[in-house]
């Protein structure tokens, strides 16, 4: 019991960390007085979209493949196969409305190396500067 009460507190301690460095870093989320070089805008305007690469693949195809690279689906690595689709950083983000984290936010995985994802997961990489582990952070902030 006093472990979930310590959890609790070292995550509250964590939101509340999380908070003022947001609030250090990010304190123009009206546009006011912006700094030189910076310019409000959308997530969208970060990120590229890889879902054109995505291929789905039935239960009975997995399991006739070799259980070599990560399968992943919306929340997490459903399988295993042979093959991969994808090889680097990429953030996947849950497809599917239901699928949410505790706190009803999109769930959000960090991937590198090789595999090969469904069509239940958008797979983002950034743009503009933005990496893989800025867009990560980012998405955890704003979720």
């Amino acid at each position: 019991m006093k472990s979930k009460f310590l959890h609790i507190r070292i995550n509250d301690n964590l939101l509340e960390i999380a908070n003022l460095l947001y609030d250090c870093y990010f304190p123009y989320v009206c546009g006011d007085d912006l700094p030189d070089g910076w310019t409000l805008g959308q997530l969208g305007d970060i990120i590229e979209v890889h879902d054109s690469k995505r291929v789905p693949l039935s239960a009975k195809e997995r399991s006739e493949r070799a259980k070599i690279y990560p399968y992943y689906g919306a929340a997490s690595v459903t399988d295993y196969v042979d093959s991969y689709l994808f090889d680097g950083v990429y953030l996947l983000l849950g497809e599917d409305g239901t699928v949410v984290n505790e706190f009803g936010g999109p769930i959000l995985q960090y991937v590198f190396g090789k595999f090969w994802v469904n069509n239940h997961a958008h797979i983002l990489t950034g743009e503009k500067g933005y990496t893989v582990d800025s867009l990560y952070l980012l998405c955890h902030v704003l979720a």
